[in-house]
């Protein structure tokens, strides 16, 4: 099978407007997550306004400064937010480390899982965090997060060519790779034996 980042990073524009689109076409939860994603992205565009003025100050014609390369974004697996590297810090990312426990005796207190659906379910904890507690503080789940740090981005092997991060992960992926035959080596040693 296709790894679909690999698909992605290297299909033309085109290409990826059309899968997102039919992704959008087939499934409402898809195109709602779409527009919360494309509104997190649109705010961390730095405003065009300001260099614009000072674009034609220097003598620079704006279309240039136009541009210029588009941000790398990222999803953070755990507060579940957009973020650039830039702006991601020890306090970037507040989220619950722990497990989400339904409040079964007040907020869900009249629940039907064969008519409102299972409680356990994620989707159901994005649409009502109110009526969970977490395991990790006792917080109820819209609250802000008990643990504070970095973002982790789910897809960070997809970092463009030359920057520092991506030769760490490269090499940490190649150990990986040597450990795993090393140890087949192993086994077959002692087979042989």
């Amino acid at each position: 099978m296709t790894d679909i980042y690999e698909v992605i990073q290297t299909a033309s524009d085109q290409h990826v407007r059309t899968l997102l689109r039919l992704l959008c076409d087939s499934d409402y939860n898809i195109k709602s997550r779409t527009a919360e994603f494309h509104g997190m992205i649109e705010n961390l565009q730095p405003a065009d306004t300001s260099l614009a003025i000072d674009s034609t100050c220097c003598g620079i014609s704006s279309d240039r400064k136009r541009k210029r390369d588009p941000l790398e974004i990222f999803y953070c697996v755990n507060c579940k937010e957009c973020f650039i590297d830039e702006e991601n810090d020890e306090e970037a990312c507040s989220y619950h480390p722990g497990e989400f426990d339904a409040d079964r005796d007040d907020f869900f207190a009249d629940h039907d899982e064969n008519i409102h659906g299972r409680l356990d379910d994620e989707e159901m904890f994005a649409t009502y965090p109110q009526g969970y507690h977490m395991s990790c503080c006792g917080d109820r789940g819209d609250t802000i997060g008990c643990h504070t740090g970095l973002h982790v981005g789910g897809n960070r092997k997809l970092k463009q060519s030359g920057s520092d991060d991506e030769e760490g992960e490269e090499v940490e992926g190649s150990e990986e790779e040597e450990g795993d035959g090393e140890g087949e080596q192993e086994e077959e040693d002692k087979a042989g034996k």
